[in-house]
């Protein structure tokens, strides 16, 4: 019975992983990881083993690195300097506590337009020029997009891996 309320909560785990792949506020790839270690650590590696869990470890470290660097590759091609890229993870952080009343959509609304309204302010400030600032903006933001594209993808990579793996290996 032990081994099935850990599976249970191992898939727990892994559906929030996917939302959280969905939503920028929760770390999904990590999620999904911890997820299908638990299950396998709850049958014993029978099924999931350690093989499995390293290609989804690998895949979790490559969509935690490209939700790094993509949006701040973005904004550097457009000439954004590294006080704006961190000026915009501040102001994403800052925007989702602002707007976390708001259950769910609250904070991801929140945290793109912290991130937004700090990418124009600084690069505004720094260069005095209004174009530039929503250049580096839009910038910024196609960043993000393409990165949670890239990490909604290795999510759903990783959980059909574990899927193969736990249902039908």
């Amino acid at each position: 019975m032990q081994t099935q309320a850990l599976q249970s909560l191992a898939l727990l785990i892994i559906f929030v992983g996917f939302i959280g792949a969905i939503l920028p506020m929760l770390p999904g790839p990590p999620l999904i990881w911890v997820g299908a270690f638990v299950w396998a650590l709850a049958d014993g590696f029978q099924r999931v083993g350690a093989p499995a869990l390293i290609i989804l470890f690998v895949l979790m470290a490559l969509a935690t690195a490209s939700d790094l660097a993509m949006s701040a590759a973005f904004a550097k091609q457009s000439g954004a300097s590294w006080k704006t890229i961190l000026a915009s993870v501040l102001g994403g952080i800052g925007g989702a506590a602002v707007l976390a009343e708001i259950p769910v959509i609250g904070s991801i609304f929140g945290a793109v337009i912290g991130s937004v309204l700090a990418v124009v302010a600084v690069e505004y400030a720094m260069r005095r020029d209004r174009a530039a600032a929503l250049k580096a903006s839009k910038a910024y933001l196609m960043g993000c997009v393409v990165s949670q594209l890239v990490d909604v993808g290795l999510s759903a990579l990783m959980i059909l891996i574990f899927a193969w793996q736990a249902f039908w290996k």
